[in-house]
């Protein structure tokens, strides 16, 4: 997404807000289109980082969408649809209650990874390894709420096709 976690964690966490809307649940805006609307694929999902963790890493990091489909030639049609989707984000932003549903989930999440001592003290010291700031564990969710509309859109905006790489696997793609 173009932005260091570290330095930029407002922009990060705007990226990691517009991850969900985009992929959390059936309600999100990939699965309605691609999977339930389009018949495109039969499973996508988005992440932000590396390592599965969107706090987990320094310097810029990938956002990724991964989806499953069953026609190879789909790969163009698959493309456009997130393209629409990511446009409709930036231009039209999000629908009412959609920032409130995929925010209240996300705080939700992280705050029950952190029930665990050995989970929370793993937090802690993450946190305090890349950030430099154990105590931000803590203030994440009402970080998360302080995100704008204004900067999911900006963070959609900044998703575009010529910043892409695009991977695909083809089953017997050496055969073909």
């Amino acid at each position: 997404p173009g932005g260091d976690p570290v330095r930029s964690l407002n922009a990060h966490l705007a990226m990691l807000l517009l991850t969900e809307v985009l992929s959390d649940g059936d309600a999100s805006r990939l699965q309605r289109r691609l999977v339930q609307r389009d018949h495109l694929v039969t499973d996508v999902s988005a992440y932000l980082g590396e390592f599965g963790d969107p706090f987990d890493e320094r310097d810029p990091s990938a956002f990724t969408i991964s989806a499953h489909y069953p026609d190879a030639g789909s790969l163009d049609a698959i493309l456009a649809a997130v393209d629409e989707e990511l446009d409709r984000v930036s231009t039209d932003g999000l629908e009412p209650g959609e920032l409130d549903r995929v925010r209240t989930r996300l705080v939700s999440v992280l705050m029950r990874e952190l029930d665990s001592v050995l989970n929370r003290t793993l937090e802690f010291a993450k946190f305090e390894l890349i950030y430099g700031r154990a105590e931000l564990v803590s203030e994440l969710p009402a970080r998360l709420n302080a995100v704008s509309e204004a900067a999911i859109r900006k963070a959609a905006a900044t998703l575009r096709p010529d910043r892409r790489a695009v991977l695909e696997l083809v089953a017997g793609g050496a055969d073909r």
